[in-house]
């Protein structure tokens, strides 16, 4: 068990691993031929992406990876009934934002800000479908499946047409869009594939038996919980975009990249255990549950600290060698704030998916929007002042205050100390 659950870390380490590579990868390319400018602008353009799309299926992917995790093949009805429904929202999503962003590109003027979040916005319809396969593949305990299509697929496809776009002459912030907009399309594609394959056979009767069966509540509650998650992390962006600080908005997403790096154990570790979580609550099993905790606290600690010293010491060189020296002095500081502020976090332990798969979505919604509220109050205070870096520093101390109240909460409801001191 211990060396199937190493290569399941390894397979999901891998494909992070050349997830934000690939992002990394495509963040420079984008920002030496687009500029500080260009690059602002694609920034902000692509933040309304997973704005538009959590609040409809956000939720879906989490609830059906715990119902899965609990009932495993047995709920095999009662989450295909969920699918339907899902690929029904989806199907009338997709209407919605075509017609919505039919209607804006023709009225917004063209390569202005509006449209081009019109053509991100028709990413939405793709996304709809894709997270709800991601869920049902998660749920039966096939991460690194889940995960591929759009760790790997999506960004080497986006990568493949920047590249096209690039030796044609023509890498504009319309056509890197367009390229995104094609990369969703085609990791969407992907993750159907997957599915199919790996999908339990369920009776036509069960499917009916089981159609009303999940709470519309829970699902709420999902979706609320990742749309302020999304919005947590882009709030400065948007902020920053709003105050035609393009600059500053291109900067800070370098540094939130920097920050995804940083805690890149954190979140394959996430990954693993949130359905091993949902079946020790389920049956009980208190013991089991500060096990998975301490011990994935812990190993995402010790995997993430070496990264600290690099940034800080480091920070502008790698910065210079990888974007320019034009991004040197409005981001080095962002990224050191951001990265600081995700390392001291980690202290807290693994605490989204204790609450989240153990049925206490509602309380995590509460802290997330008194995190989210504090980001954008300080993001509003900070910014105008500070650039990238008080949107960084905003972000991190919401950051903090959200993940030590969810461990409190979690020691009081649970019984399990996530915190590794």
């Amino acid at each position: 068990m211990a060396a199937s659950h190493f290569h399941v870390f390894i397979g999901l380490g891998s494909q992070k691993a050349f997830s934000l590579g690939a992002a990394m990868l495509t963040s420079i390319l984008l920002a030496r031929v687009l500029g500080p400018e260009g690059y602002g602008l694609y920034v902000f353009a692509s933040a309304f992406i997973p704005l538009a799309a959590l609040p409809i299926t956000g939720g879906l992917p989490q609830m059906l990876t715990r119902e899965i995790g609990k009932h495993g093949q047995s709920a095999g009805s009662h989450l295909a009934a969920s699918l339907g429904g899902a690929m029904r929202l989806s199907r009338r999503v997709t209407l919605f934002y075509l017609t919505a962003c039919t209607i804006g590109l023709v009225s917004f003027e063209p390569m202005s800000q509006p449209f081009l979040v019109c053509i991100c916005l028709l990413c939405v319809p793709f996304l709809a479908f894709e997270a709800s396969f991601n869920g049902i593949i998660r749920g039966l305990q096939k991460p690194a499946h889940a995960e591929f299509p759009k760790q790997v697929f999506q960004p080497l496809m986006l990568g493949v047409v920047l590249l096209l776009f690039v030796l044609l002459g023509n890498l504009t912030p319309f056509y890197a869009l367009l390229g995104l907009l094609a990369a969703t399309a085609a990791s969407t594609l992907f993750s159907l594939v997957i599915y199919l394959r790996l999908k339990p056979k369920i009776p036509d009767e069960g499917v009916k038996r089981e159609a009303t069966s999940l709470s519309l509540k829970t699902l709420a509650s999902f979706s609320a919980i990742a749309l302020f998650a999304s919005l947590n992390t882009q709030i400065g962006v948007l902020v920053l975009g709003w105050l035609d600080q393009t600059t500053g908005a291109a900067a800070l997403r370098i540094a939130e990249r920097a920050g995804q790096l940083t805690i890149l154990p954190l979140t394959i570790v996430n990954l693993m255990i949130a359905p091993r979580i949902a079946a020790a609550f389920q049956e009980e099993r208190t013991d089991e549950l500060q096990r998975l905790t301490t011990r994935a606290g812990r190993l995402s600690f010790l995997l993430t600290l070496p990264a600290l010293p690099i940034i800080w010491f480091y920070g502008d060189w790698l910065i210079a060698f990888l974007f320019g020296e034009a991004y040197v002095s409005e981001t080095l500081d962002a990224v050191i704030v951001l990265v600081t502020g995700q390392t001291i976090g980690l202290f807290f332990g693994c605490v989204w998916p204790l609450l989240i798969m153990t049925g206490h979505e509602r309380k995590a919604l509460n802290r997330l929007i008194m995190s989210c509220g504090l980001n954008l109050l300080l993001c509003l205070w900070l910014a105008p002042i500070y650039g990238a870096s008080g949107a960084a520093l905003a972000a991190a101390v919401s950051l903090i205050i959200w993940k030590f109240s969810f461990s409190v909460d979690i020691k009081k409801r649970l019984r399990v100390n996530t915190n590794l001191l």
